[in-house]
């Protein structure tokens, strides 16, 4: 995997050995359990053999949108069109606060949009209707990033950040 750095070059990375993560917004979105994926992807990401960062989901799910800047990592689907953090075409959108220089992680969050995306449970391979995405896919994709890593350019990983409306991508690889 490559790590995300800062424009001190430093990589980025958590003090501690263990993220909490604040289930947020709707449990359900068009009648399908969303956290259940973001559950899913937690356990394949703690299930990394050489990872030394363990994901773990605090408390009940906390009704509120995530808030970028509150002191809690937060991932959440947010049902109101008004929501800064949506971007056209984007499903989820994470933002993360680091520290430039040291590379120190402070928070991450990450915002699904259940205005415009369906998230069905049960995809499997490619679903060609358009805005129609994964829980536990957008889960993966989202949680490397609060681990630290960029993007990749492999098709099919779950860093890939062009896999399209409908992609099921749910195997971690052996460099993640």
């Amino acid at each position: 995997y490559v790590p995300g750095k800062t424009p001190s070059g430093a990589n980025r990375h958590w003090a501690s050995g263990t993220i909490a993560i604040q289930l947020t917004g709707p449990t359900v979105v068009d009648g399908h359990a969303v956290h259940d994926g973001v559950r899913n992807a937690i356990v394949s990401w703690n299930a990394i053999a050489h990872a030394r960062i363990g994901l773990t989901a605090t408390g009940a799910v906390d009704r509120l949108e995530p808030a970028i800047g509150n002191g809690r990592n937060e991932f959440g689907w947010v049902e109101s069109s008004d929501s800064p953090y949506f971007i056209p075409g984007v499903p989820c959108t994470t933002a993360i606060i680091y520290d430039t220089m040291t590379g120190v992680m402070i928070e991450a969050d990450t915002t699904c949009n259940a205005m415009t995306y369906q998230w069905p449970d049960g995809l499997f391979g490619l679903y060609t209707q358009d805005n129609v995405a994964d829980a536990e896919s957008a889960a993966l994709a989202a949680f490397g990033s609060w681990l630290g890593l960029d993007a990749s350019l492999q098709y099919g990983d779950p860093m890939d950040p062009v896999a399209g409306s409908g992609t099921v991508v749910r195997l971690l690889s052996a460099d993640e």
